[in-house]
C-alpha cells in the first residue's frame, strides 16, 4: 500500500531503529516472484501473478492519518508507544513525502497480487484432486492452504 511504504520510510527518516518494521520487508511472500515460486513448488502449472490495484482518495492528510493513530496492525501500534512529540514528528514527516494537492486532498494506491495456477493430468479431467492438492492463497499465514471441502479447483 502506498500509504504504508511511504509511512514506513518517514519513520525511517526520523526514527531508523523502527524503520524495520516494515511490512513490505518482513513478509516476503507477498512478492511477485515469492509468490510465483510457492504455487509452483506446490505442484501447480501455469502460474500466473497479477496485480489488482485500486485507488483511494482522502479529503484531506487528516483523514489518512487519524486511522494510524488506532494503534492498529504494525503501523497504529508503533505510533501507539511514541511521545506526543516523537508522534507528531512522524506524522509530519509521513504528510511532507505524499502527494497532497494544492486542495489538501491526496490519491493512493493499494495492490493486491492475484495468483492462479492449474493442476495437471488425468486428475483435473475427472475433477479429483489434483496431485498437488486444492489451494488457495493465504498470505496472512504465510503460504498455501487447502480448502476444508477438497474440491479440485483453479486458483
Amino acid at each position: 500500500m502506498q500509504s504504508l511504504t511511504t509511512f514506513w520510510r518517514a519513520v525511517a527518516a526520523v526514527d531508523p531503529k523502527n524503520g524495520d518494521l516494515d511490512e513490505g520487508t518482513r513478509f516476503p511472500l507477498c512478492r511477485p516472484e515469492t509468490l510465483r515460486t510457492a504455487w509452483l513448488g506446490a505442484g501447480l502449472v501455469d502460474v500466473a501473478v497479477e496485480p489488482l490495484e485500486v485507488r483511494r482518495g482522502f479529503g484531506s492528510f487528516d483523514e489518512l492519518w487519524r486511522p494510524f493513530l488506532g494503534g492498529q496492525g504494525a503501523a497504529g501500534g508503533l505510533i501507539a508507544t511514541l511521545a506526543p512529540a516523537h508522534r507528531n514528528t512522524i506524522g509530519k514527516e509521513f504528510e511532507a513525502r505524499l502527494p497532497i494537492e494544492p486542495d489538501g486532498s491526496l490519491s493512493l494506491t493499494a495492490r493486491a497480487w492475484a495468483v492462479r495456477g492449474r493442476c495437471i493430468g488425468a486428475a483435473v479431467a475427472r475433477r479429483a484432486s489434483c496431485p498437488a492438492g486444492p489451494h488457495r492463497a493465504s498470505t496472512s499465514s504465510g503460504g498455501l492452504k487447502h480448502p476444508p471441502d477438497g474440491h479440485d479447483r483453479h486458483v
